[in-house]
């Protein structure tokens, strides 16, 4: 397998080798003989030969170098044979029926060989011979990529061994290097604009810097001419690389500045000074930063919502939950997400403020339903900087449950369209399975796997499997435990109580029809398991014999398909009234 795109954890050359000398100068001679004598005992028997090579001092003259004009008609050679195919076709992402046997994949050995040809030509201060390496490289791989002509992955660089965002950042070094000063900031631009949609924390200014082992000359001259030609650059990366050019050249009072200039079309300063200031644990600094963000960034920029974050970080360490309370409540304004709900309704007092922010937040979001159901909604933008607020149905679903508002949610959904084979953004899934979970929490601790099943199973699925980390729960752990204290909070009529299981019974039969009677095989798990789950709700509310011929009608609706069968029998194991 080959190096992976977005290896951003891998230390540049510059930052390498400055911890292997410094490493060495703790070492003895004593110490560094048992070190490599240890590696040498540890060599597979194949690899001794290539050991025993590399044990060899560094030569300093120039020993069989090719010209430069072999090395580039070599690269040009191996381009043309891209382009007529001689490798054969790349497998599509798609593709079932992909013929190994006509693919050759030397292409990518190919490829990394001359990647290290063009750094060590790097590396040797050969930089106009390096950069024209890589740039031919480059347009080889893209043509390539775009040809189909780069067989063995439909993602070619995954074929690579080479870290590809350094060989990026060697061939912008390269660039650096060999252009007249006056031409550097032009040229710098004119090679980054190349590689824009992998302009971030692993191709940037630093990592150029990094690339090499020599201080950049005239370094401080470049930084100004950069941030003069990158400050009339609109496009996402640009500014990207404006706030890393201002913070290199004049560190926190230079992103300090930049934020409170012109913080409306560059949130993220703000988000960069903050954490600065988080990282010298600065906490009041932080709280005002954000404060001053959260009043000049305009309240509809989904990064907002992080300028609050912070502050809620901010006014968690200083023990002041109202301004915690106020943070959480803008990030929900400028980014309303389940996520961001969750974190406020945490830090609310009492009843009626619980209450208050539901209200609130339900507000917010049927506003921007509203306006994207007029026509009024601004498509997201590739700029993340400017990017809106914006929100779905199902958030309006998940705030009104976690309101303890039953019966809103059920008159929403009740005219949606019929839950099909899969959920997708229908919130009615949502719904058909709370009220499941709700009407069989009488249970007096009878079993109810399936119940508990298809709950989990839909809250990880609209919490989008999120990584718990060590530091927080999960957002489905933190969603369940929201709803299991609404559910016990709630307590329904006996009219309520027919009106949802008559409803509920209904939608489990739609989905199942949906599923298996459109032969939706991956899904017949699914659909036995919320079928038994309802049956399971129906023997809770002591009405058994309608669970039990729910189950048989659609075992007997549809007895040919064998592999419903199967998810059926697995689903009913263990309950008595399996017939």
């Amino acid at each position: 397998m080959g190096a992976s795109e977005n290896m951003q954890d891998n230390l540049g050359l510059r930052e390498f080798m400055n911890r292997v000398q410094d490493r060495l100068k703790t070492y003895s001679l004593e110490s560094l003989t048992n070190i490599l004598l240890d590696w040498a005992v540890k060599t597979p028997p194949a690899k001794r030969e290539e050991f025993l090579n590399k044990l060899s001092p560094p030569i300093t003259e120039e020993i069989g170098w090719k010209s430069d004009t072999e090395f580039l008609e070599e690269i040009k050679a191996f381009g043309k044979r891209v382009e007529d195919g001689s490798y054969g076709e790349a497998q599509e992402e798609d593709d079932d029926f992909y013929d190994e046997e006509q693919a050759d994949e030397s292409w990518a050995s190919e490829v990394d060989d001359f990647m290290q040809e063009a750094h060590d030509c790097m590396t040797e201060g050969k930089y106009d011979l390096a950069r024209d390496a890589y740039a031919m490289l480059f347009r080889i791989l893209e043509s390539g990529e775009e040809s189909l002509h780069l067989p063995g992955s439909y993602d070619p660089l995954g074929m690579l061994e080479s870290d590809i965002n350094e060989s990026r950042s060697s061939y912008l070094l390269s660039i650096y290097f060999s252009s007249p000063e006056r031409e550097l900031p032009a040229n710098m631009l004119d090679g980054m604009q190349y590689f824009s949609r992998y302009v971030g924390e692993g191709l940037n200014i630093r990592s150029v810097v990094n690339a090499g082992l020599e201080p950049l000359p005239a370094y401080g001259e470049f930084l100004k001419s950069w941030i003069d030609l990158l400050s009339v650059k609109k496009e996402g990366w640009a500014r990207y690389l404006l706030r890393e050019a201002v913070v290199l050249s004049a560190g926190m009072s230079g992103i300090m500045n930049l934020a409170r200039r012109d913080g409306k079309n560059h949130p993220s300063a703000y988000i960069e000074w903050i954490k600065m200031l988080e990282k010298e644990e600065d906490f009041s600094g932080m709280e005002k930063a954000a404060m001053e963000g959260l009043e000049n960034v305009p309240k509809d920029y989904v990064l907002r919502a992080t300028i609050g974050e912070y502050l809620a970080i901010a006014a968690e360490h200083l023990g002041n939950r109202v301004r915690q309370l106020y943070a959480f409540h803008e990030a929900f304004y400028s980014d309303p997400s389940l996520d961001h709900l969750l974190s406020l309704l945490r830090v609310t007092e009492g009843v009626d403020s619980y209450q208050n922010e539901i209200s609130t937040s339900m507000s917010r979001v049927r506003s921007l339903i509203s306006q994207r159901a007029n026509n009024d909604f601004r498509f997201l933008v590739d700029d993340r900087e400017s990017k809106k607020s914006s929100a779905q149905g199902i958030l309006l679903v998940e705030t009104l449950l976690l309101g303890g508002r039953h019966k809103e949610v059920h008159d929403i959904v009740i005219d949606e369209k019929s839950l099909g084979w899969s959920y997708g953004t229908n919130p009615k899934g949502l719904v058909l399975t709370f009220f499941l979970k709700l009407l069989s929490k009488e249970g007096g601790g009878k079993p109810v796997p399936n119940v508990k099943l298809v709950w989990k199973d839909l809250i990880d699925d609209i919490t989008g499997f999120p990584f718990q980390n060590k530091d927080r729960i999960s957002l489905s752990e933190r969603f369940s435990n929201a709803m299991e204290d609404v559910i016990q909070s709630v307590n329904l009529t006996g009219e309520e109580k027919a009106e949802y299981i008559r409803w509920c019974v209904e939608e489990t039969g739609k989905r199942v029809d949906a599923i298996v009677g459109e032969k939706h095989r991956n899904s017949y798990n699914k659909a036995a398991a919320l079928l038994v789950a309802t049956a399971e709700m129906l023997e809770i509310q002591k009405d058994r014999k309608t669970g039990e011929d729910l189950v048989d009608e659609y075992r007997n609706k549809y007895h040919r398909h064998s592999a419903f069968q199967s998810e059926l029998r697995n689903s009913t194991f263990g309950h008595s009234w399996t017939r």
